[in-house]
């Protein structure tokens, strides 16, 4: 440290402003490069995708010629293009939904189980349906 003190103080007037104007100007670029680099792109979707929507999402986008990078979940578009693509998607109807079931124990009384739920449930079944009040023939028959 002492010897880069010695070797500042030998340097004349001229040369020191050269070096400060040197290390101003790679300063300067470097901080310039990193504002570059981040990325600005944003989420296209609010919610997470399904692995075939954002499939579905990237194919149109791609036909579109759309920048875009593909995420598990999601695709992010620069944040200026982000509202008119996801009108432009919703014209074409992608992604399509897929309603998720709200009741697991729903998949157990469907029309080709055996005990199905339109006759008279046991107990065991009516205990098994309740919380799927929302799912047609989950109600029990008196």
């Amino acid at each position: 440290m002492q010897s880069l003190v010695r070797r500042w103080g030998k340097l004349q007037p001229r040369e020191r402003a050269i070096a400060l104007f040197v290390t101003a100007g790679l300063i300067a670029a470097v901080a310039i490069a990193a504002i570059l680099e981040r990325d600005t792109r944003v989420a296209l979707f609010a919610v997470p995708q399904r692995p075939d929507q954002v499939a579905e999402v990237a194919d149109r986008l791609a036909q579109w010629n759309v920048a875009f990078v593909e995420t598990v979940d999601n695709v992010r578009v620069e944040a200026a293009k982000r509202n008119d693509l996801l009108l432009r998607l919703a014209l074409v109807g992608v992604p399509h939904s897929h309603p998720r079931r709200t009741c697991s124990r729903r998949r157990a009384h469907s029309r080709l189980n055996p005990f199905s739920t339109r006759k008279r449930p046991k107990v065991s079944q009516a205990i098994s349906l309740r919380g799927c009040e929302k799912f047609p023939g989950s109600k029990m028959r008196r």
